[in-house]
């Protein structure tokens, strides 16, 4: 924050040629930097972008699983109907109901990424239980899930993982 970009430039020039370069502006939690003139540079951040992270995200993440949660309960005969573990099942809805669970959580400890309450299902469509992938895909699973989120995300993987609702 000190340097003036001619400075910099003028240092610049003087580094040998296999160093590798990365700048870090003031008050930024970011850096950034390019290997070559000709490729597009990286930034490595401690907090990366996540669309999870962003306050809007959260509400919403929350307001449609206690909708969710609602309409369960709304349709409970259904309900009795479908699913083989039907007190597990509405003692899910009312920890979703209550802010005690999520519908949808992370399928590994996810340290980076935004908290949230364990899930009924995870990232994957599953509960923790069954997902047998390797601890890699699902932190990647985990990672796609906090970058891209959108409330449609959570719909989907609820309707698909309907049955393991009562798990």
């Amino acid at each position: 924050g000190k340097l003036s970009f001619r400075t910099l430039i003028e240092t610049l020039k003087n580094i040998p040629a296999h160093t590798r370069v990365k700048f870090h502006a003031q008050y930024s939690e970011s850096i950034i930097g390019s290997d070559s003139k000709d490729i597009s540079g990286k930034t490595v951040s401690a907090n990366p972008n996540l669309r999870l992270a962003k306050p809007i995200s959260i509400r919403n993440k929350r307001f449609i699983a206690v909708v969710i949660s609602i309409l369960f309960l709304l349709t409970f005969p259904l309900h009795l109907l479908l699913q083989k573990k039907r007190s597990r099942f509405f003692a899910n809805v009312l920890a979703v109901l209550f802010l005690q669970k999520e519908w949808v959580g992370y399928a590994s400890p996810a340290k980076s990424l935004p908290s949230l309450k364990p899930g009924i299902l995870t990232t994957t469509g599953v509960p923790s239980s069954l997902n047998l992938l390797p601890l890699q895909s699902l932190e990647s699973s985990d990672s796609w899930y906090a970058s891209d989120y959108e409330v449609m995300q959570d719909i989907r993987i609820i309707w698909m993982g309907y049955k393991y609702l009562g798990a």
